[in-house]
């Protein structure tokens, strides 16, 4: 039995014990009922007791591997990228997986803003990267429509959410469905882990990092140091690069992680995205956001 297959066996062993425990008891969800009803978006959202249960047993799920997880690094062999494939359970099923968030681009960095809030400029070390990452949409001009929209709002202020970018004129909800899973919005994350990130999150990080190089650095991993991280860069942005390479943008290990579930019983279909903030053991839950799903 190879170690990938012991690593999913014992996710979803212990997802499974944690449902047994959520079917005996669901004093829990007395609290997240109370939690729902004050969240507006939620209101149609949860209707049984029973899905806020296995919601709150996947956080739980989350929590414990994350908690045991070897913080000094993090990268893509983990246990904690052990995917929950569909679990049956009575009326329906669940299923979820732990992403980390500092595989993403955060786009905040794709501009600044000057000192009296009054205007904002594109940030030239990250302008094109949205090209890279849009490559293949039709759209090539989404740092230009995003720079546009945050120039109107006052105050000026960065983004808090990623689903702000569904309010600008010129993106397409398709498209930015597309290029949501490379992007991040947050205020909180300062880094991009380079353990994790892909080739087009990575090319993002320096004007010099083409798609092509940047999978010669993930070759490369994991980095167990930054100095090996930030060495493998320099030897793929080359020394006749006219941009210095901004070495506080990375990291080798992780933050933020977010859970995402998806849990159907019977008419009720939600997906929910638990985003967690991890420091040392402890791990705190910075928001959730719920999806209902039509049945149609």
């Amino acid at each position: 039995m190879n170690i990938a297959h012991k690593k999913n066996e014992k996710g979803i062993v212990l997802v499974s014990v944690l449902i047994i425990v959520a079917m005996v008891g669901l004093a829990v969800s007395l609290m997240w009922q109370q939690q729902a009803s004050n969240l507006n978006s939620t209101k149609n959202i949860i209707h049984t007791s029973q899905t806020i249960n296995y919601l709150y047993n996947l956080e739980v799920w989350a929590k414990s591997i994350l908690r045991n997880d070897d913080a000094k690094v993090d990268h893509l062999k983990e246990d904690w990228t052990t995917i929950i494939p569909p679990i049956e359970v009575p009326n329906g099923e669940l299923h979820g997986r732990i992403v980390d968030v500092q595989a993403r681009f955060n786009i905040n960095h794709l501009f600044s803003i000057n000192n009296d809030s009054t205007q904002a400029y594109l940030n030239p070390n990250y302008m094109n990267c949205l090209n890279k990452l849009n490559a293949s949409l039709k759209q090539d001009f989404m740092s230009d429509f995003i720079i546009e929209y945050v120039n109107k709002q006052r105050p000026i202020e960065k983004f808090k959410h990623l689903s702000a970018l569904r309010k600008i004129e010129g993106i397409e909800y398709k498209d930015y469905l597309k290029i949501k899973s490379y992007l991040t919005a947050s205020s909180l994350i300062k880094t991009v882990n380079i353990n994790t990130a892909s080739k087009e999150v990575l090319s993002c990080l320096h004007p010099d990092l083409s798609i092509s190089l940047a999978q010669n650095i993930i070759d490369k991993r994991p980095f167990n140091s930054l100095s090996e991280a930030k060495t493998a860069i320099r030897q793929a942005i080359g020394g006749g690069s006219q941009s210095a390479f901004n070495k506080n943008l990375i990291s080798i290990n992780s933050q933020f992680f977010l859970l995402e579930s998806d849990i159907r019983i019977a008419s009720s279909h939600i997906k929910v995205e638990t985003l967690f903030h991890r420091n040392a053991r402890l791990l705190n839950v910075i928001s959730r956001t719920y999806e209902q799903i039509s049945s149609d």
